[in-house]
């Protein structure tokens, strides 16, 4: 008797406008399949130097596609991204934005005898809160109940990595466009599910980042002066994302306990620490959280309480100085202890 085929399922997420990148892994994928599916984790166009011909290349591949954080202001759904969004709407149609607007937040495949797999942006109830890699068991055991599932991949703070907690599986596919775990190769999650279970891996491609480092920082400068200011802002964001390529922005205790996520090489503290500067100025413009979320355990960004949520300390205010906290499920502002 043949043995069944196991169901195979790709997830890339967060092109960003970035169609080289885009390019670079439809080739893999097509290389790698058959894939029984092909999913968008949205995040399609705002940011990088190409916008259109990315979003005519997904639509023309017809992928199932969620909708992510800056989707929304592409889309005019609501306001936020600045002068970088009012570039991006320039270069799209209204069938772009239309595209948008329809999309869901959710993908769920159901697999007889498995959990299902469900695909989201960022998390099953915010297209803008940050799931951390080393979140603690439960709030990762909340995600899988609110996303009814044991099976969840997301994008959004384009880090990749696989783990194994709270009885099921949780995998950030990474970035194509923008990687920010300081390797700067697209990469996209491949799941088979085998004997009732997914099982996942992250798949890195190469391709020529430094013609789109190129791209971006050669941005038209206008005499006009709302051009100039978007060209300004364009050029800050090119040289965090160019930083965050050639330099790990994060520290190596980051993916320490993240199967799956690749450790950053050594570099000089004093280089990692203008590079991390540099990475979290461009980030912040992909990664925005709302005030009205500040608090929550998933959204890890408030500059009132910045307790790192590996350790639950908390800096005192000195260079690099951090003391301890009692609160387990504090908020950050993406920094992290050196521990």
């Amino acid at each position: 008797m043949n043995k069944a085929r196991a169901v195979r399922v790709a997830v890339f997420s967060d092109v960003h406008g970035n169609v080289r990148a885009l390019e670079a892994v439809l080739a893999e994928l097509g290389a790698r399949g058959p894939f029984d599916h092909v999913i968008n984790g949205g995040d399609l166009a705002y940011g990088g130097p190409r916008p259109r011909e990315a979003m005519d290349l997904l639509m023309q591949r017809a992928y199932p596609t969620v909708l992510g954080n800056t989707d929304v202001w592409i889309a005019g759904i609501e306001p936020g991204g600045g002068s970088v969004v009012a570039w991006a709407r320039r270069q799209l149609t209204p069938p772009h934005e239309a595209y948008l607007r329809r999309l869901p937040t959710l993908h769920r495949i159901e697999a007889p005898g498995a959990p299902p797999l469900v695909v989201v942006h960022a998390t099953p109830t915010s297209l803008s809160d940050l799931l951390d890699p080393n979140a603690p068991a439960e709030v990762v055991a909340t995600m899988f109940q609110q996303a009814r599932t044991r099976t969840l991949v997301y994008g959004h703070i384009h880090r990749a990595y696989v783990r194994d907690v709270a009885d099921g599986v949780v995998v950030n596919t990474g970035s194509v466009g923008f990687p920010f775990d300081g390797i700067p190769q697209p990469s996209f999650a491949v799941l088979e599910l085998e004997g009732g279970r997914w099982r996942a891996e992250i798949v890195r491609v190469a391709y020529d980042y430094e013609a789109v480092a190129m791209e971006l920082t050669a941005w038209n400068r206008s005499p006009s002066r709302i051009r100039a200011r978007t060209s300004s802002t364009r050029r800050r964001y090119a040289a965090g994302l160019v930083a965050a390529w050639r330099r790990p922005p994060f520290p190596r205790s980051l993916a320490a306990d993240v199967r799956g996520a690749a450790s950053p090489r050594r570099v000089p503290a004093s280089t990692r620490a203008r590079s991390a500067a540099a990475a979290r100025r461009a980030s912040r413009a992909f990664l925005p959280v709302p005030q009205s979320e500040a608090r929550s355990p998933f959204a890890p960004t408030c500059p009132d309480h910045p307790t790192c949520v590996s350790c639950s300390r908390r800096p005192t205010g000195r260079s690099g100085g951090w003391t301890s906290s009692s609160t387990t499920q504090g908020c950050s502002s993406g920094r992290r202890c050196s521990t």
